[in-house]
């Protein structure tokens, strides 16, 4: 009893300091900061865990885009942090060397040494990418797409063992593995055999993981305490992954190998003192490579099933422009495809690979006001652009929630300067000295994929509820209510289900593949 009234007296005496030290902070924070002026959520303007808490529900790209809608281009999104949707404010933010990478990105390392993501000294950062850029060269990729094409023949197999049972092929999960297979070649000269094998799939799912992990911290940074718990607790699940990527690992450095892998780039006695950690680059080299793939190529298909008329377009400019289905590699033909293009670009417009917010802030050795989008940004603010929000955003992209490949295409009578101002405001691999480096490759493994898989096969949605998997649900109130829109979920990269297919093979074009 007496120990009772003592924690009681604790509790009262505790309410009692922290309740003003409450109301101090909320009334500075929305009456006297540098930011009180900025419209947005009020509680995204008392605290973090606004952001966090849509971090936690996967829904952050919808909030911001919601919020942009009732606010306006610039939004307070967190008490330290400014949110922008135009393309002049993506060229003051990404490529003005008065801003670096946020101290967020500390947070991404999850206990290991930093990698070319959150690397934040930029003469390092710059040395490490120029050895990123040998692996992802034109050349590395040029010699690097058989190996692609023969993970691809694995895909296909795959999808024609599917018409023979009529089983539905439930694309996010099949690309996915399809992509990892091609990054574990890429980085590690390794098969990871994913798309076949139930052994090494525990990458892919601790990898998300991992993600959801990062993309929480980067919007509520007080959740890194719990984060050490997090890694401590036991766990099947950890104990299989490390054992995978030990293995793969292991296998690799047995290798005496010429290949020019990620791998061997990075170990060669030249890069000595530059990675920390090669694992951990490798890791994230795996991270943002195996995804952005199989998000592409499921919306695209998800899409395809719902506007029959680019279905239509796309069939014919592959079937036209090929002979054979073993002849579909780059080159000049698949270069010439133009509706492809335009499909990926509309694809990647809707459902950008990446959902994250890229935060910035100011640099120590900068002087005076820096503007974005002629604001002032005081110094120790957070400034960045969501990708979906700016993607969706009509200023740019009029009817942004409808799949039209031809705003993308030079055609007669098409507005010339309304697709310069949509050219512009289109970042999926984002801009500046920190852009992704494997746009190139993304490219080849997703034109490959589509006009190989178009010319062997028809497709249709899965009928019943199967087939309904990844559309928005109607009445929905938190931003999923469009049914037509191939929902995304942010774990930083895009996270997404469905859509479920059936295949049918074409004519008896599928032989090549038996």
């Amino acid at each position: 009893m007496v120990l009772t009234k003592e924690l009681v007296g604790i509790a009262a005496y505790a309410a009692y300091l922290l309740v003003p030290c409450f109301f101090i902070v909320a009334i500075y924070r929305t009456r006297l900061h540098p930011l009180k002026e900025y419209p947005g959520p009020v509680l995204a303007k008392l605290t973090d865990c606004y952001g966090g808490y849509q971090a936690i529900a996967q829904r952050t790209h919808l909030d911001i885009w919601q919020n942009h809608m009732q606010y306006g281009p610039v939004i307070r999104y967190g008490p330290n942090r400014l949110l922008f949707n135009s393309a002049t404010a993506v060229q003051d933010i990404y490529q003005n060397q008065n801003f670096t990478k946020s101290h967020l990105y500390v947070l991404s390392r999850l206990g290991g040494g930093s990698s070319l993501f959150s690397t934040m000294d930029k003469d390092h950062h710059r040395h490490k990418r120029q050895l990123y850029a040998q692996a992802l060269s034109d050349r590395s990729t040029r010699m690097f797409e058989p190996t692609v094409l023969e993970h691809l023949d694995v895909f296909l197999k795959l999808i024609l063992k599917s018409c023979d049972s009529s089983t539905p092929v439930e694309m996010t999960t099949q690309c996915q593995y399809l992509g990892f297979d091609v990054i574990g070649s890429l980085a590690l000269g390794q098969r990871l055999n994913l798309q076949t094998e139930e052994k090494n799939r525990v990458i892919l799912r601790l990898l998300i993981a991992a993600k959801t992990q990062v993309n929480i911290l980067m919007h509520l940074p007080a959740f890194r305490f719990l984060s050490p718990v997090l890694q401590a607790l036991p766990s099947r699940q950890s104990r299989q992954f490390v054992s995978a990527l030990t293995d793969v690992f292991t296998a690799r450095q047995a290798q005496e190998s010429e290949q020019q892998d990620l791998y061997s780039i990075l170990s060669g006695p030249a890069t000595e003192g530059i990675f920390e950690n090669i694992m951990g680059e490798i890791i994230f080299f795996m991270t943002t490579g195996g995804t952005p793939p199989a998000t592409v190529v499921s919306a695209l298909f998800f899409y395809l099933c719902r506007y029959p008329e680019c279905y239509k377009a796309l069939t014919h400019e592959i079937r036209s422009t090929f002979s054979s289905g073993k002849e579909i590699r780059s080159g000049p033909h698949l270069a010439s495809c133009r509706y492809l293009r335009a499909c990926i670009d509309e694809s990647m417009r809707i459902n950008p690979p990446s959902l994250a917010t890229l935060w910035r802030e100011q640099t120590q050795d900068s002087r005076g006001p820096v503007t974005v989008d002629r604001h002032v940004v005081p110094r120790g603010t957070q400034v960045g652009v969501n990708i979906y929000a700016l993607h969706h955003n009509e200023e740019y992209f009029p009817d942004p929630f409808a799949f039209r490949p031809e705003r993308w295409l030079e055609t007669a009578g098409s507005d010339d300067s309304a697709r310069s101002k949509s050219q512009k405001a289109f970042i999926p691999f984002i801009v500046g000295p920190r852009a992704c480096a494997g746009k190139a490759t993304l490219y080849l493994e997703v034109s490959l994929a589509i006009a190989k898989m178009l010319w062997y096969f028809d497709f249709e949605s899965a009928p019943g509820p199967l087939g309904k998997v990844g559309e928005g649900e109607p009445g929905n109130t938190r931003g999923r209510h469009r049914v037509d829109e191939f929902q995304m979920f942010d774990v930083f990269n895009s996270h997404n289900h469905g859509p479920n297919l059936l295949f049918r093979t074409r004519g008896d074009f599928y032989s090549d593949l038996v």
